[in-house]
């Protein structure tokens, strides 16, 4: 688990994958986050979950500053395979509503904060883990369905499948209702 705020611009972070699970909290500031084939832009109390072997990376935002935490595990830590499957499925963004958030911080402290190197360690944190893991899937709410790049996921959709034929910008600006400027940045 870590915790990090950030006042300063920092250095890109490169396009990279692990093989283990990264939960990626946001407390303050915004972020986008690039995973797979998609940006997804996270708000305070945000939070997305990266598969293993999944390519990805933070793009700043404009106003850089933003705190975080994010909780790195793999499948060992988790109890059950119905969760994991669960995992599989998420895709994008989670806004949990606000109780359910302040319990999932409260369960990130809790894990922040575990210091104990006694044999009831690594059972406790992978409990703590268990109950973050299912209290977000139970109160899971994307934001796909609302977020403004939703358009932007299709438009890349459609280029990706229109290989062989040849598209120009304003066709595609046509087709989907944006202008050439907004679709060109």
């Amino acid at each position: 688990v870590e915790r990090e705020r950030r006042e300063k611009k920092m250095a890109d972070v490169v396009k990279h994958v692990h093989n283990f699970y990264e939960l990626y909290f946001l407390i303050d500031g915004q972020i986008d986050k690039f995973v797979e084939n998609r940006t997804h832009h996270l708000k305070p109390f945000d939070l997305i979950i990266i598969r293993p072997n999944v390519l990805h990376r933070a793009l700043l935002c404009k106003d850089y500053r933003h705190e975080r935490v994010v909780v790195y595990f793999d499948e060992r830590s988790v109890n059950d395979k119905n969760i994991l499957e669960k995992l599989a499925e998420q895709k994008g963004v989670v806004s949990l509503p606000l109780v359910a958030a302040k319990r999932v911080f409260k369960l990130i402290n809790i894990l922040l904060n575990e210091t104990e190197n006694d044999i009831y360690h690594d059972n406790y944190v992978k409990c703590v883990l268990n109950e973050m893991l299912i209290l977000i899937l139970r109160n899971q709410f994307s934001k796909s369905a609302n977020y403004a790049g939703i358009k932007f996921e299709k438009i890349i959709d459609y280029v990706r499948e229109s290989t062989g034929e040849a598209i120009t910008l304003s066709s595609v600006a046509q087709k989907f209702f944006v202008s050439e400027a907004h679709l060109s940045r």
